[in-house]
C-alpha cells in the first residue's frame, strides 16, 4: 500500500505534536487535566504522550522545538488556543520541508512527490 502524505500527517506528525505540546504544557505548569481540558484529550491520553507510550517514532529538531515551546508558552497564557497552535506546528512541519522527508523515510514516494508536486508538503 503506498502512503499518502496526509496519511503521514495524521498518523505520525499530529500525534507527536500532540506529544510534544501536552509536554510543554505540563512542563509550564499546567496539570494534566488542564492539558486534557486544552486539547480536548483524556487524561490517561495526556499521561500516555508524558510517559512517551504514545507517538514515539517521530522526533522533532531543535528549530521546531523551539516553535513548540513558543506556542506552548501562547497555549498556557491564552493568548492562542490549543487547536490554533496545533494548526501553526503542523502547517510549520508541512513546510520545513520534513513531511517530504519522513515521507521518503516510510514509503517509496510516487513521481510527483519527487518532483515536488505534493501540496502538502508545500502549502
Amino acid at each position: 500500500m503506498q502512503l499518502h502524505p496526509q496519511e503521514i500527517e495524521v498518523w505520525y506528525v499530529l500525534p507527536a505534536i500532540r506529544r510534544a505540546v501536552c509536554k510543554g504544557l505540563v512542563a509550564k505548569g499546567l496539570t494534566q487535566r488542564a492539558t486534557a481540558k486544552l486539547l480536548g484529550i483524556t487524561e490517561p491520553a495526556v499521561s500516555q504522550y508524558i510517559r512517551s507510550k504514545r507517538a514515539t517514532k517521530l522526533r522533532f529538531s531543535q528549530e521546531m522545538g523551539k516553535l513548540i515551546d513558543d506556542v506552548c508558552s501562547r497555549i498556557a497564557s491564552g493568548k492562542i488556543s490549543a487547536y490554533a497552535g496545533i494548526q501553526q506546528l503542523a502547517a510549520a512541519y508541512r513546510h520545513s520541508g520534513c513531511m517530504c522527508v519522513l515521507h521518503k523515510k516510510l514509503d517509496k514516494v510516487p513521481p510527483c512527490c519527487e518532483k515536488g508536486l505534493s501540496s502538502i508538503c508545500r502549502d
